[in-house]
């Protein structure tokens, strides 16, 4: 019995470790910040900007949309197949929300942001730097963009036109462009015309991303030691639709959740707690062998 209590307390020391590890320190709210699947309210054609999601636990946030060039508004589609309803970005638009701490909420240090994409039939495969972040964004703005670039500002993966690739944008400057060549693809056998499930997991304490998913397949090897994802880079979610050929991105079922990591205060908690159980445990011991010692 005293030998399985310390196995037991030495378990509890070294499970708090990995995890202290494994969180970097990561506090903040727990559970789902941002969801929303379009679908209470509003019908085909309704406006974006200005609607509170199906979700919100950070007080106050509301959709800020950008216009492109040709003053094309950010749109929710209704239908009847599936997903019922998505948001309609036009091209070169934007959709942001602020995920920033305030009075009632802290900001998590690990995000897993997800959506569901589509890149509306554009199939013409983009060339050159400039057109680096060009398809369908899901990420995080550092400020609203310019209006000139949807991709400005943003720092996330973005689907690229025709063949599907998921590509690092970090931290675009201005002009949209600050891509790099970090990108896990093609995507065999994509098509511009479906939905695909994208998400992953963001640290904003080392700037990582890790469980990369797009499409049920696991992309995160491909952005090993990326560290753009900081605090100052995440504070609104957002994403875009920049079309090569002019078309729309289509996104669906929108979520932005904290992960459910201990404070660090309860970590240290459970640290002493187990500490404790061990030396309880060889105390009890050594009494006992003290005990059976002749007098």
């Amino acid at each position: 019995m005293r030998s399985a209590r310390c196995l037991i307390a030495a378990a509890v020391v070294a499970t708090v470790s990995s995890v202290a590890l494994l969180a970097g320190g990561a506090t903040g709210h727990a559970g789902i910040i941002i969801s929303d699947g379009f679908s209470v309210s509003p019908t085909t054609g309704t406006a974006l900007g200005g609607r509170t999601p199906d979700t919100a636990d950070r007080p106050g946030s509301t959709y800020v949309t950008t216009t492109n060039s040709s003053n094309q508004a950010v749109i929710v589609t209704t239908s009847s197949g599936t997903p019922g309803a998505y948001v309609n970005t036009a091209t070169n638009t934007t959709v942001e929300i602020s995920i920033a701490s305030d009075a009632s909420y802290a900001k998590p240090t690990l995000l897993t942001i997800s959506a569901e994409i589509s890149l509306g039939g554009d199939t013409i495969i983009p060339s050159g730097s400039s057109q680096y972040a060009r398809g369908v964004g899901l990420g995080f703005y550092t400020q609203a963009p310019n209006g000139v670039e949807s991709s400005s500002y943003f720092t996330g993966l973005a689907v690229n036109d025709g063949t599907g690739d998921l590509r690092l944008v970090e931290n675009a400057n201005a002009t949209g462009t600050g891509g790099t060549t970090t990108y896990a693809g093609p995507f065999v056998g994509f098509s511009a015309s479906t939905f695909y499930a994208l998400s992953y997991t963001i640290n904003t304490t080392t700037g990582g991303i890790t469980n990369v998913m797009f499409n049920g397949n696991n992309y995160t090897s491909a952005f090993a030691g990326v560290t753009a994802f900081s605090n100052a880079n995440t504070n609104i979610a957002g994403f875009y639709g920049d079309g090569e050929s002019y078309q729309q991105g289509l996104v669906a079922n929108f979520q932005v959740q904290g992960a459910d990591v201990p404070e660090p205060s309860a970590l240290r908690m459970i640290f002493i707690a187990g500490v404790s159980l061990l030396l309880l445990g060889r105390g009890k011991r050594g009494a006992g062998m003290a005990a059976r010692v002749p007098s």
